[in-house]
């Protein structure tokens, strides 16, 4: 996992240039981007953006890729998202299609504040739980792009 919080940040990313695709799409992405997909590069680079509510922390759940890497950006609003190692789950059904294994049961991981022009990159190995609220529930608007790492 890899936080990036202003431009500097981006020296400790790989050259990958799909990576560095989805990050200057992230970096740029406003509030007034139409909730939707928004294809980048064709299915290796995409972008998500979604317009969900923030929820309790016991609500929400773990998730982790095979596929695919997130760049998680908030553009609305704010919102904890909860970090582990993949190592830290057992092994669980993976979803082929929507390229997901979810995670209900789990240990207490480490809580990262995103908002304003705070990002965060999740590779597989990491396991993530977003829309934690921050004080109370709330609407959001996200924008996670997809990487393709496989």
């Amino acid at each position: 996992m890899i936080l990036i919080h202003q431009l500097s940040d981006l020296r400790q990313v790989p050259a990958d240039p799909r990576l560095r695709k989805g990050i200057e799409f992230a970096l740029h992405a406003q509030a007034s981007l139409a909730v939707g997909d928004h294809p980048i590069d064709g299915t290796d680079v995409y972008a998500k953006v979604m317009a969900p509510s923030t929820e309790p922390r016991e609500r929400r759940f773990y998730e982790t890729h095979r596929n695919y890497l997130d760049i998680h950006r908030v553009l609305e609003g704010g919102q904890f998202i909860e970090w582990l190692p993949r190592s830290a789950f057992p092994d669980l059904p993976y979803d082929r299609e929507k390229d997901v294994i979810i995670y209900k049961d789990y240990p207490d991981g480490s809580l990262l504040r995103l908002g304003g022009t705070t990002m965060a990159i999740f590779w597989p190995e990491d396991a993530h739980r977003p829309l934690i609220m921050l004080d109370q529930p709330s609407k959001i608007k996200v924008c996670v792009v997809k990487v393709r790492v496989s």
